[in-house]
């Protein structure tokens, strides 16, 4: 990507936002991963309150999750719905956040989906239906009788 469109520090500068990490640094496994997830372009505006309180608490959840469950796949992102808000030099601010998980060993999957805001709650949906609302598949390859089904974890 061309250096004028990539997002940089002072973009986030007395934004009011986060720099909200999609990949978890505490998901990390060694130095050097953790040195990575502070890439800007693993990072998202998010609402200061949202990132530190209902967001953190769901990416602990999704660590146990995995705990009891086993190997998964998390595929975590972020959604435009409606009117944005840019901050710096036009990085959009999203309007949603989301994480989808597939268990292999127990062929489940579920996905969660909150609005990027203060005092938002998250709710549990099905893949196929995360799919419909934000138009990506995060499981392309997982069959679609998996997808239907709402997990919470």
């Amino acid at each position: 990507i061309e250096v004028q469109y990539r997002a940089t520090l002072r973009d986030y500068q007395g934004s009011g936002y986060d720099r909200g990490h999609l990949f978890p640094n505490g998901d990390t496994v060694n130095r050097t991963a953790q040195y990575d997830s502070f890439s800007l372009a693993n990072m998202i505006p998010q609402v200061a309150k949202h990132n530190r309180g209902i967001w953190s608490s769901l990416e602990e959840k999704t660590r146990n999750a995995v705990l009891k469950r086993g190997e998964a796949y998390i595929v975590t992102g972020s959604s435009v719905r409606g009117e944005t808000e840019v901050i710096g030099n036009g990085v959009v601010v999203p309007t949603q956040v989301w994480k989808a998980v597939y268990f292999p060993l127990t062929q489940e999957t579920g996905a969660v989906i909150t609005d990027n805001k203060d005092n938002a709650q998250y709710r549990y949906v099905s893949v196929e239906n995360l799919t419909k609302e934000i138009g990506i598949d995060p499981f392309p390859a997982v069959d679609v009788r998996y997808k239907q089904k709402v997990l919470r974890w």
